[in-house]
């Protein structure tokens, strides 16, 4: 999978039309050959690594009260090329996804990847600006509640008040301009919408007792659950993430499907 960079330029879903079908095609011959190439590979060291979401949060001063940081900027362009770590754009504007410089060998020491993980934050931390907090929970509580972020202060230089009008997610909650300006993120976001012919529609059943209204308004036109309507309350979470590698094909197979019931059950009832 190629990563595009980052003044590459993009197609919306019904330009792309034409071309899926020979996408396709190079994929599966692509595919065929890498796996023509390393089927018979033996790896006799292995490596595995992590990768960490974090949220950059601002507390306002008065009210106390936690936003999202969308000024990124800065700790993506301070980080030394010579670092323990390499940072990675995310979904959102105020995310940053860390990543290990070189991957860890399977030795059985924890302490190499404590000493790494406290490596990344406090780097991160000594490149934040005061009031903001490095934070690496799952999700923002107030993710489109209220003032919930902070502008992007560029962003807002280039296009004014326009991203308000979220022409790529069309959410009533959640503005498109807190989406990463990498032009992989606005695209996914606007041709996800244009292929299923509306916006998201996400649902989330609540406890119902008498003192539930199920009554439908604006806010809440699916009585009985939690409504969202954007790419951004799922691709806006974080989380740590592991990869692993394997000694040969099989193993990797027989892992892949060991991991396919288990990761599951783990994600449902952690």
């Amino acid at each position: 999978m190629g990563f595009l960079v980052d003044i590459g330029q993009t197609f919306n879903f019904h330009d792309s039309k034409p071309l899926i079908n020979y996408i396709k095609k190079h994929g599966i011959l692509q595919f065929l050959h890498l796996y023509q190439k390393f089927k018979d590979l033996q790896q006799e060291t292995l490596f595995w690594g992590d990768e960490i979401e974090f949220h950059l949060l601002n507390m306002d001063s008065t009210s106390k009260t936690p936003r999202l940081q969308t000024n990124t900027e800065a700790i993506f362009l301070s980080l030394s090329s010579e670092s323990d770590f390499c940072l990675q754009p995310e979904f959102g504007s105020w995310m940053i996804e860390a990543v290990p410089a070189k991957p860890y060998e399977f030795n059985g020491d924890p302490l190499q990847v404590f000493h790494n993980m406290n490596v990344r934050r406090a780097k991160i931390n000594s490149m934040c600006r005061e009031g903001d907090i490095l934070f690496s929970g799952t999700a923002f509580p107030l993710l489109g509640v209220g003032d919930y972020y902070v502008p992007n202060v560029n962003r807002r230089k280039e296009c004014g008040d326009v991203m308000k009008e979220n022409p790529f997610s069309n959410s009533q909650f959640v503005h498109d301009e807190i989406i990463n300006s990498h032009p992989r993120f606005p695209t996914n976001v606007e041709n996800i919408r244009q292929r299923r012919g509306e916006k998201m529609c996400i649902l989330m059943p609540i406890y119902k007792d008498e003192k539930t209204s199920m009554e439908p308004t604006s806010q809440e036109p699916c009585p009985g659950y939690i409504y969202m309507d954007a790419l951004h309350f799922g691709m806006g979470s974080g989380c740590l993430q592991v990869t692993f590698g394997a000694k040969n094909i099989d193993e990797a197979r027989y892992l892949t499907d060991q991991l396919a019931v288990l990761s599951s059950i783990m994600v449902r009832f952690y």
